[in-house]
């Protein structure tokens, strides 16, 4: 009852949702880059506006959690995406390089902003802390803790696992993911360390080496099952990773 009066308490506090640009197109979790080539008219836009572009990945079959746009289901959680590179091409085109940030929950879906995707549409989202630790669903239990601490062995063993087997797509790879994401959270903001490993495992371009997670952690709803994800889903590397062949 105690943790229900939080969560309501923690709900009636909560900000307004903040009116977005919505794109649809990948799952990112906080400090991930991602290189891509777009229309001249998103770079335009992206220039102009100065309302916040929300990136959500598409849904699975299977996934819980998703919201139906124009019968295409999407992901009810996303981040905030900053335009960090730009580079204009002559053929109409862009390539521009998106850096994720800020890590938000999709509460509507509104209409297309443009006759092309890339406009993206509007949509509302209420912006969620990662470092909130009075909310009941980050509770620092000791098992809670433990099991965020017990994450840093299996980073370390899968790090020098992906490295001795040369499993990089591309000359220092591993180490650019390494430095997008910055140092892994402490084990005292579980869900900020859970988004940080999802993004490692599963790093754009990928590598290949772990099933896809990212939409998983980032709609978990409490700590503790984001660390659950990300702890399947290293173990599951690991020992992919540990067997001769390529891991699928």
């Amino acid at each position: 009852m105690s943790a229900l009066a939080s969560r309501i308490k923690a709900l009636k506090s909560a900000p307004e949702p903040e009116q977005v640009r919505l794109l649809v197109l990948d799952s990112m979790t906080p400090g991930q880059r991602l290189a891509l080539e777009v229309p001249i008219a998103f770079v335009d836009q992206a220039e102009k506006v100065d309302t916040p572009l929300v990136m959500v990945g598409r849904a699975r079959p299977g996934l819980v959690k998703t919201l139906f746009m124009d019968g295409l289901q999407v992901l009810s959680h996303g981040v905030e995406c900053s335009v960090a590179e730009t580079q204009r091409n002559d053929d109409g085109s862009a390539a521009v390089v998106l850096v994720a940030g800020r890590y938000c929950e999709l509460v509507d879906v509104g209409d297309d902003d443009g006759d092309s995707s890339w406009l993206g549409r509007r949509g509302r989202v209420r912006w969620l802390s990662l470092e909130d630790r009075s909310s009941p669903e980050e509770q620092a239990t000791p098992a809670l803790l433990a099991r965020s601490e017990a994450l840093e062995a299996l980073v370390v063993e899968w790090v020098k696992l992906v490295r001795e087997t040369g499993r990089e797509r591309q000359e220092g790879q591993l180490e650019r993911v390494l430095q997008d994401l910055g140092t892994m959270p402490d084990a005292a903001s579980p869900s900020a360390r859970a988004l940080w490993i999802a993004g490692l495992i599963n790093p754009l371009p990928g590598l290949g080496v772990a099933f896809e997670i990212r939409p998983a952690v980032l709609m978990a709803e409490t700590a503790d099952l984001k660390l659950q994800a990300v702890e399947m889903g290293l173990r599951d590397s690991i020992e992919r990773l540990g067997q001769a062949g390529p891991p699928f």
